[in-house]
């Protein structure tokens, strides 16, 4: 009777000590998962035809991403250049703090879709739906983190991928900056100027989109 229990014993053993030690293993499939930075709306449209969109708590990051590129969501898309624009603040719109401040132009978004591979295709994609001049809305076009504009989105609470043009690991595309590194704006593309790039002072300088001013943007 003892052999055969201790027969059946080691059996058992056999199938639990594997399934243990494969639930104890890393799951370095979903560690690799590259994400990238969504925002949402802050405020919702009101009487100025405005809305206030932005970067919210732990469900934004803004230096690893925050959302899975292989989701589907739509693109916030912006103009702030052309005939007519900037626009000016509405009287009745606050911009007296610093984290929502007045882009200067109006939004939309583009339906859900895969992050293209390129900030270049991001743009075409605003550009297809809305026309000319018009691009992936980006994290400075206030003064960072929020920005106000005339507009609306098309699902007031989903989230939306928005660029970021500081911070690559955020993103699920590509920036085409061969390197964020420079000394003098005419190190970086077109539109963009040689900055600090965060608000420490061993931070060294990087090619940033200018703040709603045409300057650098500034950092907390």
């Amino acid at each position: 009777m003892r052999s055969s229990r201790s027969v059946a014993a080691t059996i058992s053993l056999l199938f639990v000590i594997p399934c243990a030690a494969q639930s104890g293993a890393p799951n370095t499939e979903s560690a690799a998962v590259k994400k990238g930075m969504t925002w949402q709306v802050d405020l919702p449209t009101n009487l100025t035809g405005t809305i206030d969109v932005g970067c919210n708590g732990p469900a934004c990051d803004t230096h690893q991403g925050d959302t899975p590129c292989t989701e589907e969501l739509p693109i916030l898309c912006i103009r702030k250049q052309g005939t007519g624009f900037p626009l000016p603040k509405p009287a009745s719109v606050s911009d007296t703090d610093q984290y929502h401040k007045w882009s200067g132009g109006v939004v939309g978004t583009t339906r859900a879709t895969v992050p293209p591979k390129t900030r270049a295709a991001a743009n075409a994609l605003c550009s297809k739906e809305f026309g000319q001049n018009w691009r992936v809305a980006e994290f400075h076009d206030g003064w960072g983190w929020h920005f106000q504009a005339y507009g609306g989105v098309g699902d007031p609470k989903g989230r939306f991928w928005v660029d970021i043009s500081d911070q690559p690991g955020a993103l699920c595309w590509a920036t085409e900056i061969s390197s964020s590194s420079c000394t003098s704006n005419g190190q970086c593309p077109s539109g963009l100027l040689c900055c600090h790039s965060c608000g420490l002072p061993d931070c060294a300088n990087a090619c940033l989109r200018p703040a709603a001013d045409g300057k650098c943007p500034l950092f907390p």
